[in-house]
């Protein structure tokens, strides 16, 4: 009975692998994946961790003196912290997100781990291949998630600094083959992940700042956000461990 499972499992899977001979075989099934395995993705995805920092805001006016402020979405529960401020006598219209910082995280968020027996005499080539359509998403300051206006402009500008394509969510759908192919040692088993590949940005939203009437402008506002976008052509594989047969 063992037997016929383990052929049933091993001809379910050898579609996702053609590219092996037809002894290498391969199964994703949880309980497939080792609990030290499993440890040793999430610490490839802990490597690199961006924090998000707590909101802080400044006022510019015209003479170029800055201060400090209250932010004013947190100022008074009348105000949304996922929308421009308002409602303390001024007017804001937003203009742009200013980048300071902009760093490349080629483990933000695993996406699957792929378990590949090869009972060759010699190394051959595996390529990672997702089983389960899994969907990821951004992690940011709650000043960039609001406003459509806002979040894409944060978006924009990592886009234009980086030459990638950057969302707020990504889906990586199941059979979709992902990553350059991975060598896995002869009488081996190796486990093979992939991450999601994010571009962390840090830098300042910038409003300008007028009367009620909208008639003078008296200078800026800005609160500091931050955030990792999801790349959509990238996609980080490696071989988390390998074991002999």
């Amino acid at each position: 009975m063992i037997l016929k499972k383990k052929i049933a499992i091993y001809a379910t899977s050898f579609a996702l692998l053609s590219s092996l001979h037809t002894t290498a075989y391969a199964t994703s099934t949880v309980s497939e994946i080792p609990n030290e395995v499993l440890e040793k993705v999430k610490q490839a995805e802990n490597e690199q961790v961006f924090t998000i920092p707590e909101i802080k805001a400044w006022e510019t006016d015209l003479d170029g003196v800055t201060r400090e402020v209250t932010p004013l979405n947190l100022s008074t529960n009348e105000n949304s912290t996922l929308a421009p401020p308002v409602g303390n006598g001024y007017n804001y219209v937003f203009s742009h997100y200013d980048q300071s910082r902009i760093a490349k995280d080629w483990k933000f968020k695993n996406t699957g781990t792929y378990r590949v027996e090869n009972r060759l005499t010699t190394s051959t080539q595996a390529s990672y291949t997702q089983t389960n359509t899994t969907t990821h998403n951004w992690n940011a300051t709650v000043n960039l998630q609001g406003e459509a206006t806002i979040g894409n402009s944060f978006l924009g500008k990592i886009e234009v600094t980086t030459g990638a394509s950057v969302s707020k969510q990504w889906t990586y759908h199941s059979g979709t083959t992902y990553g350059i192919t991975q060598t896995i040692p002869a009488k081996s088993i190796a486990y093979i992940s992939a991450y999601a590949v994010g571009y962390n940005s840090g830098g300042t939203l910038v409003w300008d700042r007028y009367d009620i009437d909208y008639m003078t402008h008296l200078g800026t506002y800005k609160e500091n956000a931050s955030g990792t976008a999801i790349s959509k052509n990238d996609v980080s594989v490696e071989i988390s461990s390998t074991q002999p047969i």
